[in-house]
């Protein structure tokens, strides 16, 4: 694994556990290698982050910089849902749906050490959460992949 990937997964801890204004919901982010989770852990709101991938290019720009490192890494936000209603359960999937809005946003606006934010990318999850996990295990899951450029 490139230390790149892992300085990056680190920085974005780092940035989702000293937001400029606090998250409407609690939470502490930690960075994970396997980020599977039991349904009893997940009972805690839990925001994990995956170093995700390294993709290498030839850059012909730059002859002192011959290649051109992207890196993907991707957060996870995860809960079991703690409602006993179908109602209850789609205001607290509205609530951590809001949370992954603010998480999107720091991630926007973050002063990301030695790499520049490149965008979101959009193929990684399309839908506001994974409807399978959702139905069979009654539990939110999110996964938000963004993609920045090594600039060092």
């Amino acid at each position: 694994m490139s230390t790149r990937v892992v300085d990056l997964a680190n920085e974005l801890v780092r940035c989702l556990g000293n937001p400029p204004s606090p998250f409407s919901l609690s939470f502490t982010p930690e960075r994970v290698v396997n980020p599977i989770n039991s349904i009893e852990e997940l009972k805690t709101l839990r925001v994990t982050v995956l170093d995700g991938t390294r993709k290498t290019e030839r850059s012909t720009r730059d002859p002192h910089h011959p290649f051109r490192y992207t890196m993907k890494p991707v957060v996870l936000v995860q809960k079991k849902l703690a409602g006993n209603t179908a109602e209850m359960q789609r205001q607290e999937a509205d609530e951590l749906a809001g949370l992954v809005q603010e998480i999107e946003r720091v991630l926007e606006s973050a002063q990301v050490v030695g790499f520049a934010l490149n965008g979101f990318d959009e193929g990684a999850d399309s839908e506001l959460f994974n409807l399978d996990v959702m139905r069979t295990f009654e539990v939110f899951s999110r996964a938000v992949q963004l993609e920045y450029l090594d600039i060092t």
